[in-house]
């Protein structure tokens, strides 16, 4: 079973492009913090990469931005591709089935600029 389910914070906007057969394709990395901290009492963050695919992905484009917190269902993946420099790359990332929007904030609201 492959199943992944993650409760953070955008650190950016959202990303939308489309594939060539006009699916949309979002793109967005997500802080999740650690259920435990080290030594010094700081608790630890994980930036996790997170795609959505078709509707999923235009409400997270339209909807999110930065700072917002959302629940994320899906699944883990690795990402593989070339590099400039000829070398293989890969990094994991989670494809979202699900994407649950946790605060009242929206997009443009006039709370956002203002952080609160």
């Amino acid at each position: 079973m492959n199943n992944v389910l993650l409760v953070g914070r955008l650190v950016g906007d959202p990303g939308l492009r489309y594939t060539e057969g006009g699916a949309a394709v979002a793109g967005f990395v997500l802080a999740v913090e650690r259920p435990f901290s080290e030594g010094a009492g700081e608790k630890e963050v994980e930036f996790i990469k997170i795609v959505a695919f078709g509707k999923v992905g235009e409400a997270c484009a339209e909807y999110l931005c930065k700072g917002r917190r959302v629940a994320v269902e899906g699944s883990l993946r690795t990402a593989r591709w070339q590099g400039e420099d000829g070398r293989v790359r890969q990094r994991a990332e989670v494809v979202a089935r699900l994407v649950e929007f946790l605060d009242g904030k929206r997009k443009g609201d006039q709370n956002d600029a203002e952080g609160g």
